[in-house]
């Protein structure tokens, strides 16, 4: 169970980390700018709420 929370929250991090340091874009076009989150959890639980206002708050402090 350890090793199976630990690979999630890996992955989550990296993924995290790679969509704000990686400015890549299959737009040509930089008007509109939008972040997708995708998951099929439930959004209640208390980890999802603190990763979509993370992702949230850096949005805010970006502009």
């Amino acid at each position: 169970m350890k090793q199976v929370l630990r690979t999630i929250s890996f992955l989550s991090i990296f993924l995290f980390i790679e969509g704000f340091l990686l400015s890549v874009s299959a737009r040509t076009e930089i008007t509109n700018k939008e972040v997708l989150v995708l998951n099929s959890i439930n959004f209640n639980l208390p980890w999802a709420k603190n990763f979509y206002w993370c992702i949230h708050d850096a949005l805010q402090k970006q502009g």
